[in-house]
């Protein structure tokens, strides 16, 4: 006598649901009107951090050096969004944040401006002067659409390959802005360009670059493409669409760094293919290193901190006076021992300051630990068998 099994009959899916039925908790902090996820509870944290950090700037007198500091942090941000989710290691980020700025000063430099310092300029082109705001957001499409195609590209690349890649992408982009003089300008600096230094712009596209980053990562693509960097080839094995989730993940950090572009653009009020080289590139790999690149708190806390520490560091190249005696500074000083004290931070925690960590709001929830472990374990492996399961 055969007896019906008690399990759920549904092949689609372990726990017998439908495809598409079973989505992560959300655990919730607060109640009413006051409650809040506690995944959002993250990019909050993160705007009050930011926040308190421009304030500190402010007060200490580095009101220019916080807007710097801002235009940095939605550049390591778009970074993040790209290697800290496949953990490919990228050294060409910044050709998007020339795209990004080149846009920026083609839609805005005024026209008698352009006149003669790039004559090359299509007439439609040449007589454009755009609000500067408002070509923020052409310069984010066209970094979308720079990332996708340069996604497309390296579709199939993966590891060193990819991220040599990426060089190869900064060098094209670096000779060509270098080489097309009636359109960019050349080898030599491009003035005219609006410049917007005051904080309110770059903070709040800072912070519209945190929450942006944060939802991004709860998508399913971007959990795909968390799973591959864990493990490819099991990944691979359980049906994960990985070379979709990095292209992806490209394309929204691309024009996150266009941004960037743009707003660094504006902050100097002049553009060079100089200001979006390997020095640039190198320097938004140690914000996010230092911070931890596997985690958005790691790229915030590694910017703000790393910036503020090189603000600070300013006497040793200049010279300093303690108790009526005076000490002779040395050029370049400061990042000697920026660099050194970077050393010594990956030494001891070769995983950046915060080591993956995301800052949350602390919750109180029922259960043992025992209990809630093994409910988080449920919940994580049910969502990426069901996302595998809609990808094939």
């Amino acid at each position: 006598m055969r007896t019906e099994s008690a399990m759920p009959t549904n092949p689609t899916h372990p726990t017998g649901s439908k495809r598409g039925d079973m989505k992560p908790t959300s655990r919730t902090i607060g109640r009413g009107w006051l409650a809040v996820s506690a995944d959002w509870s993250t990019p909050l944290l993160l705007s009050g951090i930011v926040l308190m950090a421009v304030a500190l700037m402010s007060l200490l007198g580095f009101g220019r050096t916080g807007v710097e500091a801002l235009i940095m942090l939605v550049a390591v941000v778009g970074l993040h969004a790209y290697s800290g989710v496949t953990g490919i290691a990228t050294f060409g980020h910044v050709g998007f944040m020339a795209i990004g700025g080149y846009v920026a000063t083609l839609l805005t430099l005024p026209a008698v401006v352009k006149s003669y310092r790039l004559p090359g300029l299509p007439p439609w082109l040449a007589g454009t002067e755009m609000d500067p705001y408002l070509a923020l957001v052409v310069v984010y499409a066209c970094g979308v659409v720079a990332a996708g195609v340069f996604g497309l590209l390296i579709w199939r690349l993966n590891g060193l390959a990819a991220g040599i890649s990426t060089l190869a992408f900064l060098l094209v982009t670096y000779n060509v802005t270098s080489g097309w003089e009636d359109v960019t300008g050349g080898r030599g600096a491009v003035p005219g360009v609006p410049q917007i230094s005051d904080t309110a712009p770059a903070l709040v596209v800072a912070l519209l670059a945190i929450w942006a980053t944060a939802w991004f990562g709860r998508t399913r693509q971007v959990r795909m493409a968390r799973a591959a960097r864990e493990d490819e080839a099991a990944a691979h094995a359980i049906g994960i669409r990985v070379h979709l989730g990095r292209w992806v993940a490209m394309t929204f950090s691309g024009g996150v760094m266009a941004l960037a572009g743009g707003l660094y653009v504006y902050f100097v009020g002049s553009i060079s293919p100089d200001f979006f080289y390997v020095p640039m590139m190198f320097s938004l790999l140690t914000f996010l290193v230092v911070g931890g690149m596997t985690s958005l708190t790691g790229a915030v806390v590694g910017t703000l901190a790393v910036q503020l520490l090189r603000q600070l560091l300013e006497p040793l190249d200049r010279g300093w006076d303690v108790a009526g005696i005076a000490f002779d500074g040395r050029p370049g000083l400061r990042f000697v021992v920026l660099g050194l004290l970077t050393l010594l931070v990956l030494a001891k925690r070769p995983g950046g300051l915060v080591n993956g960590f995301e800052i949350r709001l602390p919750m109180r929830r029922k259960g043992s630990h025992a209990e809630q472990s093994a409910q988080a374990a449920t919940t994580t492996s049910v969502s990426l068998a069901n996302d595998s399961a809609l990808q094939r």
